[in-house]
């Protein structure tokens, strides 16, 4: 069995005689796609600028799979975090979330679903239904998001003695 210390599907001596890469380091250019994926989608491994998210990634998934947002008078403002993952050609998954990798974000209705300026969060603006649809590469996953609005209420009141409000 050939060794891979680095674990990313090339073996020690192919990464040192044939590729000039790291057998110390999955991803010898940083770039975040391991040596492997990068040779198997035509970019170098050894340079971080020729990274190719769209040709390794072969699918994409989005979590929470779904999102109810809900807010009230005392909680107006309300988001949450979405996490773009992708599984590459080799079947191994990385990290979509950042815009730097190619994945975008638009909503249906920004009056009921905007984007702030961290990647991936999303915030309810009012009450409604939109559809944030993500991209990355040929890979499009539409994310259906409900916004709620809840007022609370006094539901009872109880008698405590000597309690001022009584």
């Amino acid at each position: 069995a050939k060794v891979d210390t680095d674990g990313d599907g090339l073996s020690d001596v192919d990464e040192i005689k044939k590729h000039d890469t790291s057998p110390l380091l999955a991803d010898s250019d940083g770039d975040g796609l391991n040596d492997n994926v990068e040779l198997l989608t035509g970019t170098n491994p050894l340079s971080a600028a020729s990274a190719n998210y769209a040709a390794a990634v072969q699918s994409i998934f989005v979590t929470p799979p779904t999102v109810v947002l809900t807010f009230s008078g005392v909680d107006t403002e309300v988001s949450t975090q979405l996490t773009v993952t992708g599984k590459l050609v080799d079947g191994t998954s990385l990290d979509l979330t950042n815009k730097g990798r190619g994945t975008t974000y638009s909503s249906s209705n920004l009056s009921v679903v905007s984007f702030g300026s961290q990647d991936g969060k999303v915030f309810g603006g009012q009450a409604g239904n939109a559809v944030v649809t993500i991209k990355n590469g040929n890979h499009t996953i539409p994310l259906a998001i409900k916004v709620e609005s809840f007022n609370p209420g006094v539901q009872s009141a109880i008698s405590i003695p000597g309690y001022a409000n009584n």
